[in-house]
């Protein structure tokens, strides 16, 4: 993306901060660009006439090497649901009972959910907040009771494509349907579940399907059994391990005529009009009817959120009807569809116009933060913070001027 604004927005001055041995250090290769390392005890001071784009989180936790002008402009890009939630480094959001977990957040910090409720308020007044999707959205509501009433989206672009799309726009037999994605944690239970309905639907319909899984993890062993439970003649499973980013177009191109997948994953087939199921997440395995749908249906950019009763729909076909659709004559209409929502609103031409809109829309400085005194931890979260210093090694500082 830093690659698209400096080609597309020669005006703009771009610095990227990153540590030596990290991803941007390590890809960037636009003289353009300017790296700036991150390195203990190495001050890195921002300007007043910046802009400064980074992950929504406390400011708190931002590295003290990190120093801002009081007139440098702040604007957060909300990436994940719970990058601002209160005790996040003490109950994860990730455990099984989640709805527990934000009780006890509400009670044991509470001082310091209110101190980020009133960060992201402040954010929101001052037009110095997005966020990628409405999941992301809901996560900030929960996790810090902040009044935002209607939020601006800047979703994240992916890669767009050089391949020449050709025969691709027809499905092949058998059906060949994919995932792309690390196989641990909150992806395998939504996973696990979709193998087991796709190989009854093959077996109910006497139709071939293979399902082509693409990543690895530490759940990976037991999803390979999982699989050869599931095999019969007319359901399998190919595991193809970790894909090189540069290899993966054509592997999709040749191998994949539906693809299910979350996040940034989804775009990587949209973009190449495969027709794509937008899967969400969970913790636990799913209890009941899970209701699919086309990534072209979601709303407010979404790619995915935390499955809730919402989620579920008793009895329904969404599944089935999909995969009819896949070996059926509008196959090539659901492609353009596909292709045509990616282009419309994670193309990287549609992410960067609004993009660099907010980065000019920001209002929102570190003097505005200084003095609410909103990247300052409250006495008795400098305590507890001081407890975890101890027995941890983590550190929290209070970014300067």
């Amino acid at each position: 993306m830093a690659h698209a604004l400096v080609g597309g927005y020669p005006e703009l001055h771009i610095s990227l901060i990153d540590y030596p041995d990290g991803y941007m250090a390590r890809n960037v290769t636009d003289s353009r660009l300017k790296i700036l390392h991150l390195v203990p005890g190495k001050r890195i001071i921002i300007d007043d006439d910046s802009v400064c784009v980074m992950q929504s989180l406390p400011l708190w936790r931002l590295p003290e090497e990190i120093s801002f002008g009081n007139g440098t402009r702040l604007l957060f890009w909300h990436l994940h649901p719970f990058n601002i939630s209160p005790g996040s480094h003490w109950l994860s959001p990730q455990q099984d009972s989640f709805s527990l977990s934000l009780i006890i957040r509400k009670m044991l910090f509470a001082a310091q959910r209110q101190k980020l409720r009133k960060l992201v308020e402040e954010c929101f007044r001052c037009q110095g907040i997005v966020f990628m999707d409405r999941a992301n959205l809901e996560g900030v509501r929960l996790a810090t009771g902040a009044h935002i009433d209607v939020a601006t989206f800047v979703p994240v672009p992916g890669s767009d494509s050089i391949i020449d799309l050709g025969e691709r726009l027809k499905p092949a037999v058998p059906l060949r349907c994919a995932w792309i994605g690390r196989l641990e944690d909150f992806k395998i239970p939504i996973l696990s579940y979709t193998l087991k309905r796709i190989a009854a639907y093959a077996t109910n319909r006497n139709c071939p399907v293979e399902f082509h899984i693409i990543g690895d993890g530490e759940e990976a062993d037991q999803l390979v059994m999982f699989a050869k439970e599931l095999k019969n003649q007319f359901f399998s499973v190919i595991f193809h391990g970790t894909v090189p980013l540069e290899r993966l177009d054509m592997v999709l191109v040749e191998h994949v005529d539906l693809l299910f997948a979350m996040g940034t994953a989804a775009l990587e087939g949209a973009k190449l009009a495969i027709p794509v199921v937008l899967l969400d997440f969970s913790y636990t395995q799913l209890t009941a009817d899970y209701q699919y749908r086309y990534l072209f249906d979601s709303e407010e950019y979404t790619l995915g959120s935390m499955i809730t009763d919402r989620h579920y729909c008793a009895g329904n076909s969404s599944l089935e009807l999909i995969l009819d659709d896949a070996r059926g004559s509008e196959y090539e209409k659901l492609a353009m569809k596909t292709r045509s929502y990616y282009r419309q609103y994670h193309s990287l031409d549609s992410v960067l116009k609004l993009f660099v809109s907010a980065v000019i829309s920001t209002k929102l400085t570190f003097s505005i933060v200084r003095r609410l005194r909103l990247a300052e931890l409250d006495l008795p979260m400098r305590v507890i913070y001081a407890l975890k210093r101890v027995l941890t090694g983590f550190d929290y500082h209070i970014p300067s001027e």
